[in-house]
């Protein structure tokens, strides 16, 4: 019994530790240290894939629910301006989707990879994107607004 209580005890300190560690690091480095040190892309990649994932949550959402989840992010609108816009390699991708059976228009957040390859990131780190993104804003913005994020972009 005892030894449960101190497994218990352990285990609780070890999660709040985390949590501690998690929002220090989020108040300190931001959105953009979180993306650099987790998955290794340079500050343009990480400003470039949130704000083309924040885009696509903002066709996603009612504009008072994307007003919540911006509110949770500081320095919004330039992760916004950063995102690749649609045309060049972008369009080309998408253009090459549709002629393989692909949906030009919907296709989820895979019509993201067209910008994802502007910044020199493959398709894959669409999904590597998402979750440190919604992390961040549950730790920011608590967990209903991380939640009208993580449903936008399902």
């Amino acid at each position: 019994m005892v030894r449960r209580r101190i497994l218990l005890a352990a285990t609780v300190l070890y999660v709040a530790f985390a949590l501690c560690s998690a929002a220090a690091w989020a108040a300190e480095g931001g959105l953009v240290g979180l993306l650099t040190s987790q998955l290794g892309v340079t500050e343009k990649q990480a400003k470039g894939g949130t704000g083309s994932i924040l885009n696509y949550a903002r066709d996603k959402l009612s504009e008072a629910d994307f007003a919540k989840v911006a509110q949770a992010i500081p320095g919004v609108g330039e992760y916004l301006d950063a995102a690749p816009k649609a045309g060049g390699v972008a369009g080309a991708v998408s253009g090459a989707s549709s002629l393989l059976g692909g949906k030009k228009e919907g296709g989820g957040l895979l019509s993201l990879s067209g910008q994802f390859a502007e910044l020199g990131l493959g398709s894959d780190m669409i999904g590597k994107f998402v979750p440190v993104i919604v992390s961040y804003v549950k730790s920011s913005g608590g967990e209903a607004v991380a939640g009208l994020l993580a449903g936008a972009l399902k």
